[in-house]
Order: structure tokens, then C-alpha cells, then sequence
């Protein structure tokens, strides 16, 4: 009886110290599948698992069913933006596990621009910041192709300058190099635009004022075709307005020279043309009555014939197109 119950004692003592050894090998590893606490309850996102931050950014691992879009709608960024940022080159393919870099909201970078909403049914808002150099404050809208858009901004000595950047395709639509403190561009695809405010020099105060009206109406575009063996056609037309647009399509191959010229009382109607990639060759603004253009793609290619704000009446035009 004595040496069954030192048996028992001594078992007891080697089992209780091999569970003393598992606990503290379980409280060091991770519990897979488990939270103490749902990250909605601490107002983020319920699917994130945010790690940490770094140089204004939110570190967020990918988890399974998450797609970049979806990412870039909770956090308040865009597909262009977390590309980008993390160098991805095919927005359809993320990983699980995968640490993306997240822009922190609000913080004005290139990377985490301030979104500009106009008022509802408004065409136009302005902001008020201030900028110290080397920086720039940024911020980010979103357009139509085809749209115009207006920016100016203002500031003591005229000390601030912006640049406008298509998010999309990463076309600078306005250079820092560019002095013009106001200017009008034609968007050439929708989604995203970036506009950065920059100073020379020291800290300065400014308005930045965005406008876009409303894209102007316009017919289907209607194909040009050229009669056999010939490289040119002219077609007739007429705009009654400056909300109004004639446009064409027309196809031709890569490294092909295109030559448009558009005729009209006063040389008063103006054009642009884009290609099917959404490239702007020629916009409405930029340039006068003809152009000489070095086709890049084989594709399709939409000339549109407009005129100026302020045109007090209908004008009519010919559109000459050649190709060779």
C-alpha cells in the first residue's frame, strides 16, 4: 500500500509539472481564427487587420474574399492610389496575407489626397489651406471624360502654383513648370484627378477653387470612312452651342500620321481628338484650328468639334481628316 500510493505521488508531480510546461508553451503562441474583440468595436473596418502605421499610412494584410476595390472603398482611397503605392502592377490579384500599404485618411500627401465634393447640385467648391515648401497638399476629385475643368487658386504674391495629374493613366494635365494660376483642361478619361498645391519658397496661405459643369451633350459619334485608294475626307457640320459637341470616330494604324484641320467663321470652332486607350492627342483647349498628330496605337480615334463658352450663335464648319 505504501509503494502504490509513492507511485501515485510521484505520477501526480510528473503530470502536473508537464502541464505547467504546456500552459506557458500555449499563452506564448498565436490563437488562429479567435479575437477578443471585433475590430468594428474599435471603429475600423470589421474586415481589416490593421498592424500599425508608418510615414502617414496604415499597414493592412489581405484576407480572404478582400479585393484592392473593396480595400479602397473602406478606407476611403482609390484602386490608382493603393497600385501605386504598393507597386502593383495587376489590380485584379492580391493575396492572402499580402501587407498593403494604406494611405492614413485625410493627410493631404500624394498618396492620401483630401477628397473635394461639391455641394449637392453644385458645379464648383473651394478650399482654404496653406502649404510650407518643400511639401505639397493634395487633394482628389472625380470627373468625366470629355468634362471641363476649371482650377485657380490664389494666395499672397501669387506665391502658390498646383499641378493636375490623371490618377488613372498618370498624364500630367498641368505641370508645376506651367505659371498659369487658373486654367481650363479637357478631361480626357474618367475617374480620379489629383491637384497639388506647391510654393517656391517659406509658407503660404491660399483658395483653391475647382469648377466642372455639367459634360456637354453629344450626338453618337459618326464614323469617317474613306472612299477606296483615298488618304483624306471632309465632313460638314454645325455646333449651336458651347454645351454641344460633334464628334466622329475614325480608325487608323499605329505610327500612321493624322492630319485634322476644321475650318469655320473666325476660326471660332475648335476640336480635340482622343484615343480609344483614353490618351488625349489634341484637347479642345490647347492649339488652334489644325493639328499634325503621330498616331501612337492601332486603334480607334474620337474627334470632337466644339466652340467656346460665350459663342453667341450657331457655327457651322468643315472637318478636314487625313491619314497617311
Amino acid at each position: 500500500m505504501t509503494r502504490a500510493r509513492a507511485n501515485v505521488s510521484r505520477f501526480d508531480r510528473r503530470t502536473w509539472a508537464v502541464g505547467l510546461l504546456l500552459a506557458a508553451a500555449l499563452s506564448v503562441l498565436p490563437v488562429v481564427g479567435l479575437s477578443a474583440q471585433p475590430a468594428a468595436a474599435e471603429g475600423r473596418p470589421a474586415a481589416s487587420l490593421t498592424v500599425g502605421h508608418e510615414d502617414g499610412v496604415i499597414i493592412y494584410t489581405v484576407r480572404a474574399g478582400d479585393t484592392l476595390a473593396a480595400i479602397a472603398r473602406r478606407y476611403g482611397t482609390t484602386v490608382a492610389v493603393l497600385t501605386r503605392l504598393n507597386g502593383i502592377t495587376n489590380p485584379n490579384r492580391i493575396y492572402i496575407g499580402q501587407r498593403l500599404r494604406i494611405p492614413a485618411p485625410g493627410s493631404g500627401t500624394a498618396t492620401s489626397p483630401v477628397r473635394i465634393n461639391f455641394p449637392p447640385g453644385g458645379i464648383s467648391a473651394t478650399v482654404r489651406g496653406s502649404v510650407t515648401f518643400p511639401n505639397r497638399y493634395c487633394y482628389v476629385l472625380t470627373a468625366q471624360a470629355g468634362q471641363e475643368m476649371t482650377v485657380s487658386v490664389t494666395s499672397p504674391g501669387g506665391a502658390a502654383n498646383f499641378l493636375i495629374t490623371s490618377l488613372r493613366t498618370g498624364t500630367p494635365l498641368k505641370r508645376l513648370e506651367n505659371e498659369d494660376r487658373s486654367v481650363t483642361v479637357t478631361l480626357p478619361v474618367t475617374g480620379d484627378y489629383l491637384i497639388c498645391v506647391a510654393t517656391a519658397a517659406g509658407t503660404v496661405s491660399y483658395d483653391l477653387t475647382v469648377s466642372i459643369p455639367p459634360l456637354p451633350s453629344a450626338a453618337a459619334p459618326v464614323r469617317i470612312q474613306f472612299t477606296p485608294g483615298s488618304t483624306s475626307a471632309t465632313v460638314l457640320g454645325s455646333v449651336a452651342s458651347a454645351t454641344e459637341r460633334q464628334c466622329y470616330i475614325l480608325r487608323a494604324l499605329a505610327r500612321q500620321v493624322m492630319t485634322v484641320v476644321v475650318e469655320s467663321a473666325g476660326s471660332t470652332a475648335r476640336f480635340s481628338v482622343v484615343g480609344a486607350d483614353g490618351s488625349p492627342l489634341k484637347r479642345m483647349e490647347v492649339g488652334g484650328a489644325w493639328a499634325v498628330i503621330n498616331l501612337p496605337l492601332t486603334q480607334d480615334y474620337t474627334i470632337c468639334v466644339g466652340v467656346p463658352a460665350g459663342t453667341p450663335a450657331a457655327v457651322s464648319y468643315s472637318l478636314a481628316v487625313d491619314i497617311r
